[in-house]
């Protein structure tokens, strides 16, 4: 396992079409397993998830995002897909489906 600096960046696009970026830089570590790239950090308090563990699954065709403890969630992302999963918080369950557009994934 090694350390890493984890860059995301999405851009989330609302139903009247406005797109909203959101990115993250955060101290983390990845490692593979099986063909598979698992990355792995910690969400800060600027993503309003403070405590709660991200490890984000790279495959060849898609990414799996998994979130772990105050809120917990498995989203699968492929390209040109729309997916449903459910958001499991202290308020409740929030159900949502997502399309992913595009989706480039660097590792270096």
């Amino acid at each position: 396992m090694k350390r890493v600096l984890v860059s995301v960046k999405s851009v989330q696009r609302d139903i009247d079409g406005q797109d909203t970026v959101v990115e993250l830089i955060s101290p983390g570590t990845s490692h593979e397993k099986n063909g598979v790239q698992y990355i792995r950090y910690e969400e800060s308090s600027v993503t309003g998830l403070e405590g709660v563990k991200t490890t984000i699954k790279i495959y060849e065709d898609s990414i799996v995002l998994l979130r772990t403890g105050a809120v917990n969630m498995r989203h699968q992302y492929i390209r040109g897909e729309e997916r449903q999963s459910t958001y499991e918080t202290p308020l409740g369950d929030l159900h949502m489906a997502v399309k992913t557009h595009d989706g480039n994934f660097i590792i270096s």
